[in-house]
């Protein structure tokens, strides 16, 4: 499927006590990307940068996927 490249996208971050899960939507909510990583238990600053890197990776991840 093709996207047109002017229509936004949002990505959003699903924060749990087992999981951190991301994804890419765009205007009608099809997902476009998903992605998730296991949270690392009791580790705040490892787990905060595991969301970064996430939201990072799905920011430049080619809108035609997932």
């Amino acid at each position: 499927m093709t996207r047109d490249p002017s229509e936004p996208l949002a990505i959003g971050i699903d924060i749990g006590g087992t999981k951190v899960a991301g994804g890419v939507v765009d205007t009608g909510g099809q997902g476009r990307a998903l992605t998730r990583a296991d949270t690392p238990a009791h580790d705040v600053t490892r787990t905060r940068g595991g969301i970064i890197a996430m939201i990072r990776g799905l920011a430049a991840a080619p809108p035609g996927i997932g």
